[in-house]
C-alpha cells in the first residue's frame, strides 16, 4: 500500500497594532507553516499577496482581517484576527467678534465640534483653554490665529486653525479723580498720563489721540478749558484761586485706535 501524506498549510499571523485612529497603518507578519503562496483580505475591500503587507485602513470600523494559504486538494490554510480602527472627532468652530479694543474686549469661542471630549484651544498669544466654550481678552495688540484641537476617548484628533481670526487693538483710558488740593504756583502739567500728585485737576490716561475738557462751576459758568491732555485745572480762575466747591467736568475725545470717549463727572476743590 502507498500512502501519500499531503501536509495542509497552518496559516498565522501577527500584527504589530490591533486598535488605533484612522488612517491606521498596520504590519503584518506571516508565521504560517507550510504553503508557499498567501493571499490576504484586509476587509476593507483591499488585498495583498505578500508574505508579510503593511496596510492602512483609510476608514473606521471592525475589520476581519484573513490570511489565506492554498493547500492541496482544496484544504486551504485559513486565519483570521480583527481590526479595530477607531473614527476621529469632527472639529468646527467660530470667533466672534474679529476685532477686539484691548485690555478690555473679550472674544467668544463657539465650539461646533462633534465627537469630541477634550478641547484645547490656542488663542495665538502663547495661552490656551482646555473649556468647551471658552472667553479670553487679549492684553496685547496684535493679529491672531486661533486654533482648536478636539480628542475622542480613544485619542483620535482633528484640529482647525483659523487664521488671523483676531484683530486686537490698543484701546486706551482716561479717569479723571474726583478732588485735588491746587497749590498755586506749581507745575499744571500731567506727565505721560500721570497727573502730578493731587495739585492739579488733570486724569491719567493712555493712547489718547484727541481730547477736550471743560470746567463748570456751580451756576453753569466755564472756568476753564483746555485742548491739551497735560495741561490741567491747577483751580486758578481769572488770577484768583477758587474757592472750596464741587465743579463739573466735561470731556470727550478720540483714542488713537479712533474709538471717541465722553466723560462728565463732579470734582471737589479743597482749600
Amino acid at each position: 500500500v502507498s500512502v501519500t501524506f499531503k501536509v495542509v498549510p497552518d496559516a498565522g499571523f501577527i500584527n504589530d497594532v490591533s486598535a488605533g485612529c484612522y488612517p491606521l497603518t498596520v504590519r503584518f507578519t506571516n508565521y504560517t507553516v507550510g504553503g508557499n503562496s498567501y493571499f490576504w483580505d484586509f476587509g476593507d475591500g483591499e488585498v495583498s499577496v505578500d508574505r508579510n503587507p503593511v496596510h492602512t485602513f483609510e476608514r473606521a470600523g471592525n475589520f476581519r482581517v484573513s490570511l489565506t494559504v492554498p493547500g492541496p486538494d482544496g484544504k486551504d490554510g485559513v486565519y483570521t484576527s480583527f481590526i479595530l480602527v477607531h473614527d476621529h472627532p469632527v472639529v468646527s468652530f467660530t470667533v466672534s467678534p474679529s476685532l477686539v479694543y484691548v485690555p478690555g474686549d473679550e472674544i467668544r469661542a463657539y465650539n461646533a465640534s462633534t465627537g469630541g471630549s477634550t478641547y484645547l484651544w490656542r488663542f495665538g498669544d502663547g495661552v490656551t483653554s482646555s473649556d468647551q466654550h471658552p472667553q479670553y481678552g487679549y492684553l496685547s495688540e496684535g493679529v491672531f490665529d486661533v486654533s482648536l484641537t478636539v480628542t475622542n476617548e480613544f485619542g483620535c484628533a482633528d484640529s482647525m486653525v483659523i487664521e488671523d481670526a483676531v484683530t486686537a487693538i490698543l484701546q486706551g483710558f482716561i479717569a479723571f479723580p474726583n478732588a485735588f488740593l491746587p497749590r498755586p504756583g506749581e507745575a499744571v502739567m500731567a506727565n505721560a498720563g500721570q497727573a502730578t500728585g493731587d495739585a492739579v485737576f488733570a486724569p491719567k490716561y493712555r493712547d489718547v489721540d484727541q481730547y477736550h475738557l471743560q470746567i463748570f462751576d456751580r451756576w453753569g459758568q466755564m472756568i476753564f478749558e483746555s485742548n491739551d491732555i497735560s495741561i490741567g485745572w491747577d483751580g486758578m480762575y481769572k488770577g484768583q484761586l477758587s474757592p472750596q466747591d464741587v465743579y463739573v467736568y466735561k470731556s470727550w475725545g478720540r483714542f488713537v485706535s479712533g474709538r471717541e470717549f465722553q466723560k462728565t463727572g463732579s470734582v471737589l476743590l479743597v482749600r
